[in-house]
């Protein structure tokens, strides 16, 4: 997954950052079914996905490379290496991750399971946050060595990444009590949404857009898009 850029405020309060995630995935040409059958492995690999073992085992029937679970947390790597299970290992990624949850969130926007942006300031400025970076590549068997690359090829290291910072003219401070006051203002005269903007007259800065109703972008898929 690409990585991303600081999105900040004004004064440099982080409003979307990234973290360290890994994802597991199958590769059956590395399989060693005489040592790991199919029911071993999903035995095993169970627990970690949090998966019914007969749906783990019916991921693991394929002919082909397959994720088997994205952006899990990175403290589930020691389990996985544990496993030793030739064919099965993880990718280091990078996660999306909003610090302020619902602040600003119509905003910001959010990003897709491969930190792509999909909505709002992360679509807007996609090309300024991931900068000239390119996807992960190395892939890691569940020893913790080196197993194939993006296309399945032999190992091949990372490029370093620079990615660039996007500042908004945005006050956290002014934007959360901006959004306070439209939820109580809401609540008070029984209205279904709002819309609250806070500009500097003398320079136009944007100081805050509050909407509600709002979302968390790091959940964005259960937010309620019709209301």
């Amino acid at each position: 997954a690409k990585k991303r850029g600081l999105i900040t405020d004004r004064n440099g309060n982080n409003l979307a950052i990234d973290t360290q995630s890994i994802s597991l995935y199958a590769y059956p040409k590395e399989y060693n079914l005489k040592k790991f059958t199919i029911q071993d492995m999903a035995e095993k690999i169970s627990p970690i996905l949090g998966e019914d073992i007969s749906k783990v085992k019916e991921k693991l029937h394929t002919k082909k490379f397959l994720w088997l679970k994205r952006q899990m947390p990175v403290e589930l790597r020691d389990k996985i290496k544990q496993l030793r299970i030739p064919g099965i290992g993880y990718a280091p990624e990078s996660k999306r991750v909003y610090p302020k949850k619902e602040l600003a969130a119509s905003l910001l926007g959010f990003t897709g399971i491969d930190n792509q942006g999909l909505t709002g300031i992360e679509h807007s400025f996609e090309d300024v946050l991931t900068g000239n970076n390119a996807p992960d590549k190395i892939f890691l068997d569940a020893r913790g060595d080196e197993v194939l690359g993006i296309e399945g090829d032999k190992p091949n290291k990372t490029e370093k990444v620079k990615t660039n910072k996007v500042v908004l003219t945005l006050d956290e401070n002014v934007q959360y009590i901006a959004e306070r006051e439209l939820k109580e203002g809401l609540e008070k005269y029984k209205a279904k949404r709002g819309l609250v903007i806070v500009m500097d007259l003398d320079n136009g800065d944007l100081l805050a857009l509050a909407t509600n109703p709002t979302y968390d972008p790091n959940y964005y898929s259960k937010a309620k898009w019709d209301v």
